[in-house]
């Protein structure tokens, strides 16, 4: 699964015309699919503690992100699907 991850991250960093939330967005959705059982590639890669440790990191960095800016509160509302994905 890291690989997919490592796919998705790299995927989402080079494509220029994105905006950062659509970026974040698909890591959320690549992490999701990395704990869903069903998904066959989730065994494989990183271990589910360092899945967990990329998680709770890019929890944090979108919530320094949105500290106190309206404009990127509203932008990060998009991601909320993905994240439903976790729970």
């Amino acid at each position: 699964m890291l690989i997919f991850v490592r796919g998705e991250a790299s995927k989402a960093l080079s494509t220029q015309s994105e905006s950062i939330w659509d970026r974040i967005g698909l890591l959320w959705r690549a992490l999701a699919l990395s704990f869903d059982p069903g998904n066959v590639a989730s065994s494989l890669g990183a271990s589910e503690d360092s899945r967990i440790s990329l998680v709770l990191a890019l929890g944090k960095l979108e919530r320094n992100i949105v500290a106190g800016l309206q404009a990127h509160q509203e932008a990060a509302a998009c991601v909320s699907e993905s994240l439903q994905g976790l729970s």
